[in-house]
């Protein structure tokens, strides 16, 4: 868990597996989902920021991100969630904050 001020944060998020797939989603504790914003790639910095809801990532590939924290209220936490579970490809399952038992990546607080 790492602890974060009421800013806007970069990321560089790395998919170093060999073959598994991931569609990542910041949630809230309260359950309401955080824009991930992307900004970059491989290739560099994109020229125009795209936002995501749900971020697919495949092996090997790289993003920059931009997450903001400003929204969320101070001790609440932010989880990096895999929507995907573990599916490799297949598409993403909807899933309430409640119910989902895909593991956590990453805890910000």
């Amino acid at each position: 868990m790492h602890e974060v001020d009421a800013a806007r944060y970069r990321l560089r998020v790395l998919n170093a597996s060999n073959a598994r797939h991931y569609a990542l989603e910041a949630v809230g504790d309260d359950g309401r989902l955080l824009d991930l914003v992307q900004i970059g790639a491989d290739q560099g910095l994109l020229a125009a920021p795209v936002t995501h809801r749900l971020l697919p990532i495949a092996p090997g590939e790289r993003y920059d991100v931009i997450i903001d924290f400003s929204g969320v209220p101070v001790g609440s936490r932010v989880r990096i969630v895999n929507r995907l579970g573990s599916f490799r490809s297949t598409p993403p399952v909807p899933m309430s904050p409640s119910t989902a038992t895909t593991p956590n990546t990453k805890t910000w607080e």
